[in-house]
């Protein structure tokens, strides 16, 4: 009787063990939640695309002309091509959800969707030793907003076990690849904006040949649009004016990076195979 007693203070012992070490060890698993703070009927957010990597990748470099694969997450929010770019300069790097998508979109019964105002939505990754995080989606309705951060994220501490990180994106970027015109721009005509005008394919507007540039952060950020007229009387809807602090007090979206806790494998063996021979000696008995 002793010996079955001794047997479970052991697994005891070796169960709070193996939860203390699943929890300290360094993660590999990170969830990335992004929420939309414009309010309902506002603007809304393309699936986003996130890379892992080692620090050497940018997605933009203001001021410069954007690559063919920020031009297309930028113009019609497809991702495919960044990913390309990043998997041909980034070895080892990482951007595929655990289901294999590379953007996290916002999933309904009917399928992915923008993620509109209010929303949140969000993916886990498996990201090995990478410790940098780069993001980019476009902002709807629009010919070539974007939002993304132009220097990668350091989120070593939270692969180490530290706290989440909590990025509130403020700053919207024109990639200045399209000319700004609603008679093209992207969304106009979905059904979650009512809105006339808008393409019906992909890279429909006239190229700009421009660099990328902070969209100002007074004002209309739809000025000098042409068309506006499709929009209303005052050239843009309330809902849309996202450098209204009134709308956006914390960015027009969050970003929250975490780590999920995951139990080392070799621990739940050692405990598995421990609770097996207890088991066994107590029939036995």
């Amino acid at each position: 009787m002793k010996s079955i007693k001794d047997s479970l203070k052991l697994i005891a012992a070796l169960a709070a063990i193996t939860v203390m070490t699943g929890l300290t060890s360094e993660a590999q698993q990170i969830q990335v939640s992004v929420t939309n703070n414009a309010p309902a009927g506002g603007i809304a957010l393309t699936p986003f695309w996130v890379g892992f990597h080692d620090g050497s990748f940018d997605t933009f470099d203001g001021g410069s002309a954007a690559s063919a694969g920020l031009e297309s997450i930028a113009e019609d929010g497809a991702v495919g091509a960044l990913s390309a770019e990043f998997n041909a300069a980034v070895s080892g790097g990482v951007d595929s959800t655990a289901t294999g998508a590379a953007a996290i979109p916002f999933v309904t019964p009917d399928g992915p969707r923008p993620i509109l105002g209010g929303e949140s939505t969000s993916a886990v990754f498996n990201v090995g030793g990478n410790n940098f995080l780069s993001y980019a989606s476009m902002v709807l309705i629009s010919n070539d907003f974007f939002v993304a951060n132009d220097n990668a994220l350091d989120i070593s501490s939270v692969l180490a076990g530290g706290g989440p990180i909590t990025i509130n994106v403020g700053t919207v970027y024109d990639a200045g690849t399209e000319e700004n015109d609603f008679g093209t721009s992207a969304a106009n005509g979905a059904p979650f904006f009512g809105l006339g005008g808008g393409q019906t394919g992909p890279n429909q507007g006239a190229d700009e040949n421009g660099v990328v540039t902070v969209v100002p952060a007074a004002g209309n950020p739809f000025a000098g649009f042409a068309n506006a007229d499709l929009l209303g009387p005052d050239g843009v809807p309330a809902n849309f004016n996202f450098n209204n602090p009134d709308l956006f007090t914390n960015g027009i979206a969050t970003i929250t990076i975490s780590a999920v806790a995951v139990p080392e494998p070799g621990s739940l063996s050692l405990l598995a195979a421990i609770a097996g021979c207890s088991f066994l000696r107590r029939r036995r008995s």
